[in-house]
């Protein structure tokens, strides 16, 4: 009977098992092309309706047993949980949330007109529900993840971390309809932009898209596009919304809306008649161009009405990429019976060529023919490239470069057509030097002609001497032969301990005297200066005399051997060896045919940790390695900005072995919060037990400052803050801040600060303090009162005109005061009229101006006069002498104008504005 009993006891053993383990327990996997609902029930818009679905279930189990993608239990492997609420702070249950990770919407830039976050997020994103706390668990990402949430008319969208708990709050959700027709009514399908002005004198771009074959364009979630008005707008100014049509007429088709909030009828856009262009190149012969070019036009330039809405230019350009070949090409969206100027640029000269002026297309999807020619001072180089006697190198695309005696003068792309023939548009050159262009083509994997024999696998070239090829010619080369090109140099590339490096690269330099003078003097293009740039951005000096040889390239393979095909260049020379995991090495090449052996050394990685206040903002704290030795400290210098979000954690490479100190930095201190010294670096990865962590928590102190009134009343301050910075070794640092809308936080290493407060209209302030919340009282100052007999009559009730108050002598402040922000890492700086060294008042229509001042003394009161009422005119300042200014407001200073100076000055700004205007007017043409 024992066995009977030990076979009930597994049996119930095993239903308990079962049942612990039930799959029906945990939350299902997602559902592939589920059918997807908005979150009140009805049917979802087309964008989201193709989106998977986990199903309704899964939304009330996604809290409480996240799943993986594929269904299996994760564990305490979940990742952040997302809390959706209404705008009245309700939780939104059965909200639809939709989640896409970062990096995959980051993929889908660009590939759509309309392209924002929070579209793509609905497009691409996987779907879920908020379960009745509001809630979504979502999976661990492997970075962010961007959450787009709707319910009851409400949206709302949210990046999110790894973790944690986030809150997502709806929105009423908004959108702006845009129609265009042409005059006759039909449908417009054009592209078209929304703008909005939330700041005096400019507009952003704040959407843009294309009408559909009906004329029309949906903006949808239009509250996640507007931007907030920016502080400190007079009460005059009222924000505007518009929409506008992207097709360059004169005048531009703009139609202002109402954005906040939106207004559900459309926004109608009328466009004029559109047709198309035909464009052809052609050389100065006539005979057709078959090289690449850049093609486009814009709007006729007109000036606007002072209160128009103010638009992009950059938004009416049409242009398009001419491909190689004699075929016309084609742009769209050309007005009718409007003059047109159209454009061409070519790889090799970034001068524009253009066209005769066109009245464009006679009517409506008409077609207008255009021709261009290149400049006066182009010369015109072509030619057949030959791979065999009789067969032309078609469809081929390659660099040739432009030798001047033993120098590269220039390099440029050329493309052949199917019988071989190409052009080049260059820059014509009348000097005596001895000019030559070397073609180079890869034909490794290239295939033969009509008998279909297989190239030869390796590198075709040839050089050809050129003739004279003044400006304004076309110079026929003929056929060039492509033949085998000999070995230049072949080896093995390994690292510092013999083991062979794929992927290496490989490159030639050669050296020039007087390097960087000839770059700037000649041969100057885009492909030369994008490699200066890269050389300076590569710690390498251009003054150090090397020069890499553009197409004279390749890499190494598995086995870290390498081969380079070319005719012997000119000059002194040397081969460049370099990989991401490597330093680079250098080796001088004396002659043709070299077989080397290059060893590069290793690059050296120190790993650590550091351990911070949770209250830093991110990516504040920067780690700083430096060489001991003083002569590598300007190439072999280091900086790693550290996350918090990773927990501190650092990785510093490529370091070259040696000894280094480590410092850490904080944003906006001039002083280091820790120095380490006495670290070893050596080839791969290299830890050290101080780093291993290094607890920094208690090393910052917050310092945070409210300003107020004599009254006790907050106040909306922005100004400068000046900190001297007690150390514990008892010395002083100086460093910069600024108020902030009132507020400001300085976070320091010091427990002692000694902190002078300015404010224009304020007097300053100095006062010690320690680390903590601060209330700062501040005293108001009544501004001086000048006043400018005959000033306003002279200068017309027009011109913008301010009077300047400059002080004479030292004020005891900083003369400027800069800084970072400590919170975003943006530079800011302030002039002297807010550290009490000037200041100054607008001239209204009286002679009488107010000027804000901090201290009492003698001050050159300044005249500055506009052009018109815009700051953006030319100026003129007549200097009225030197007075004594008090603030406080009791007593008015009379200061003399001398109206011969005045007036001579106006009669001056007046002319250069006027032509100013004229050139305007003529480059408008």
């Amino acid at each position: 009977m024992r066995w009977v009993f030990a076979l009930i006891v597994l049996a119930v053993l095993g239903f308990t098992v079962s049942w612990l383990l039930d799959p029906g327990t945990q939350a299902p996997p997602p559902i592939p092309g589920a059918a997807a609902t908005g979150g009140d029930g009805a049917p979802a818009d087309p964008a989201s309706a193709a989106v998977a679905s986990q199903g309704p279930d899964a939304a009330g189990a996604a809290a409480d047993a996240p799943v993986r993608e594929d269904g299996a239990p994760t564990g305490d492997a979940f990742g952040p949980t997302v809390h959706v609420q209404h705008a009245d702070g309700a939780p939104a249950v059965e909200a639809t949330v939709w989640f896409l990770d970062e990096r995959d919407a980051r993929r889908e830039r660009g590939r759509e007109a309309t392209w924002t976050y929070w579209d793509t997020t609905e497009e691409q994103g996987r779907r879920t529900r908020t379960d009745a706390r509001g809630d979504v668990t979502l999976p661990l990402a492997r970075g962010r993840w961007l959450v787009a949430a709707h319910k009851d008319g409400e949206f709302g969208y949210l990046a999110v971390g790894r973790d944690g708990r986030h809150v997502l709050h709806l929105q009423t959700d908004e959108q702006v309809t845009i129609a265009a027709t042409f005059p006759d009514g039909s449908p417009a399908a054009i592209p078209v932009a929304v703008r909005h002005q939330h700041r005096p004198g400019n507009a952003d771009t704040i959407w843009r898209g294309q009408t559909d074959a009906d004329g029309r364009a949906v903006v949808r979630h239009f509250q996640l596009l507007r931007r907030a008005v920016a502080a400190g707008q007079p009460e005059t100014f009222a924000e505007r919304f518009a929409a506008m049509a992207c097709v360059p007429t004169s005048p531009v088709v703009v139609t202002e809306f109402a954005g906040r909030p939106t207004d559900e009828r459309p926004v109608q856009l009328q466009v004029p008649a559109l047709g198309r262009l035909q464009i052809r190149l052609q050389c100065h012969s006539g005979v057709p161009l078959l090289s690449s070019a850049r093609v486009g036009f814009g709007a006729e330039r007109r000036n606007r009405a002072p209160d128009a809405f103010p638009i992009s230019r950059g938004l009416l350009h049409q242009s398009t990429e001419k491909p190689v070949g004699d075929e016309p090409t084609s742009l769209p969206f050309a007005p009718v019976g409007q003059p047109l100027r159209v454009y061409a640029r070519f790889p090799s000269d970034r001068r524009a060529a253009y066209s005769e002026q066109s009245p464009g297309p006679s009517e409506g999807g008409g077609t207008a023919e255009i021709t261009i020619r290149p400049l006066p001072q182009h010369t015109v180089l072509a030619g057949r490239l030959l791979v065999g006697r009789d067969r032309a190198l078609a469809g081929a695309r390659m660099a040739v470069t432009i030798w001047r005696d033993d120098q590269v003068h220039t390099t440029t792309n050329i493309g052949t057509i199917a019988d071989g023939r190409w052009d080049a548009v260059l820059s014509g050159r009348e000097d005596e030097a001895r000019w030559r262009i070397e073609f180079r083509h890869d034909a490794r994997n290239e295939r033969g002609g009509p008998s279909g024999d297989e190239a030869p696998e390796r590198w075709l070239g040839a050089i050809v001497d050129l003739p004279p090829w003044p400006p304004g010619t076309r110079v026929e080369l003929g056929d060039v032969l492509l033949e085998p090109l000999p070995p230049l140099c072949a080896g093995v590339v390994v690292d510092d301990r013999g083991q062979p490096i794929a992927g290496a690269t490989i490159s030639i330099e050669q050296h020039r005297e007087n390097a960087a003078r000839e770059t700037v003097i000649e041969g100057l293009n885009a492909s030369n200066l994008r490699q200066l740039l890269n050389e300076r951005s590569n710690g390498r000096r251009p003054r150090d005399g090397w020069r890499r040889l553009n197409g004279l390239r390749t890499s190494t393979d598995e086995r870290g051997h390498f081969l380079l095909e070319a005719r012997m260049p000119p000059g002194r020379l040397r081969v460049r060896a370099d990989s991401d995991k490597h330093f680079a090495e250098y080796v001088e090449l004396p002659e043709p045919n070299q077989n080397l052996q290059i060893a590069l050394a290793r690059n050296g990685v120190l790993s650590g940790r550091l351990l911070l206040p949770e209250w830093l903002p991110e990516r504040s704290v920067t780690v700083v390695l430096q060489p001991v030795e003083q002569a590598r400290r300007g190439a072999d210098t280091r900086r790693e900005t550290i996350s918090l979000r990773r927990g501190g954690r650092f990785r510093v490479e490529p370091l070259r072995p040696g000894q280094y100190e480590l410092l850490v930095q904080m944003r906006n201190l001039p002083a280091p919060m820790a120095r380490i010294g006495g670290l070893f670096v050596q080839p791969s990865d290299n830890t050290d037990p101080r780093l291993d962590p290094l607890d920094l928590s208690g090393a910052l102190h917050r310092y945070q400052l409210r300003a107020l009134d004599a009254g006790g009343q907050p106040m909306a301050l922005d100004g400068p803050i000046h900190a001297r910075l007690q150390h514990a070794d008892g010395s002083w640092s100086e460093a910069g801040f600024r108020w902030q809308n009132g507020r400001a936080e300085l976070i320091t290493p010091s427990q002692t600060a000694e902190l002078t407060f300015f404010g224009r209209g304020f007097e300053p302030l100095k006062r010690q303090y320690g680390p903590g919340s601060h209330d700062v009282y501040l005293r108001t100052l009544q501004p001086a009162l000048v006043e400018v007999p005959g000033a306003r009559a002279l200068c017309g009730p027009t011109r913008k005109v301010r009077i300047s108050a400059i002080l004479q002598g030292d004020t005891g402040y900083p003369s400027s005061l800069s800084g970072t922000d400590q919170q975003t890492g943006r530079r800011f700086s302030f002039p002297r009229w807010d550290l009490g060294r000037s200041s100054g008042g607008w001239l209204e229509q009286t002679d009488l101006v107010q000027i804000p001042l901090m201290k009492a003394g003698k001050y050159e009161i300044i005249l500055r006069a506009h052009a018109t009422e815009s700051t953006r005119t030319p100026q003129a300042s007549v200097t009225l002498g030197t007075f004594e200014l008090t603030p406080g407001g009791l007593a008015t200073t009379t200061v003399p104008v001398p109206a011969q100076q005045v007036t001579e000055a106006l009669q001056r700004i007046d002319e250069q504005w006027r032509q100013q205007q004229e050139r305007r007017r003529n480059r408008g043409r």
